[in-house]
């Protein structure tokens, strides 16, 4: 729907017409644009006063349009119309939330975008919403209590079993390195910090991996 807006140059021959129309077609762009006015519209769960309308939202979009960055190549085009609207949409709405709610809109809109560019493990997701993870989990006993609260052990285990990849490992790492990890440990803990990598392979975590 959202593609159908963009205002395309013309054409002269059906050929071209038609390859030009399969490049817009593939372009994640109409995702995007849709999975964002999902989390604007269900903003009223939040505050019966956060009403946005379709109309308001394609003004928007129309807007993005016009302002975004002009290119002869398609694929550039749309990215640039694609962080122009994303920016003028985050700019618009967190003007009229209350400043209670602006950090969750933020978190919201970030992580559908990661969503929509496969870069979010639902997992995860499910794990940092949801504390029913750390009542499934099969919990191990907290062999480093003398450092890590068992709460802190907790949450590493159920992070664990709720994940694939590198964070599958992670219970185990912590055990192996264990003075490594009370470094970091101490240093997260005492200054609320992430300047300080985490030991080895999960020193390459995902900025979504790490709030886990």
């Amino acid at each position: 729907f959202f593609f159908l807006m963009i205002r395309r140059p013309p054409i002269s021959t059906r050929k071209e017409s038609s390859a030009a129309s399969d490049v817009y077609k593939r372009q994640p762009i109409a995702q995007h644009v849709a999975a964002l006015y999902f989390i604007v519209s269900n903003l009223g769960k939040v505050n019966e006063m956060y009403q946005y309308s379709l109309s308001w939202y394609l003004m928007l979009f129309s807007q993005a349009i016009d302002m975004a960055e002009k290119s002869e190549y398609i694929e550039q085009r749309l990215e640039a119309l694609k962080e122009q609207f994303t920016s003028l949409l985050y700019e618009n709405v967190i003007k009229s939330l209350f400043e209670k709610d602006k950090l969750l809109f933020s978190f919201l809109l970030a992580t559908c975008i990661q969503e929509t560019q496969s870069l979010l493990s639902a997992s995860n997701y499910k794990f940092l919403i949801s504390p029913l993870q750390l009542q499934t989990a099969q919990l191990d006993a907290n062999p480093v209590k003398l450092w890590l609260p068992d709460s802190a052990w907790d949450s590493v285990c159920a992070l664990a079993a709720s994940s694939a990849g590198v964070l599958t490992a992670l219970p185990t790492s912590v055990q192996e390195k264990e003075e490594q990890w009370k470094e970091y440990y101490s240093a997260v803990a005492g200054s609320g910090t992430k300047s300080v990598e985490a030991p080895g392979e999960f020193g390459e975590l995902t900025a979504f991996e790490r709030l886990c």
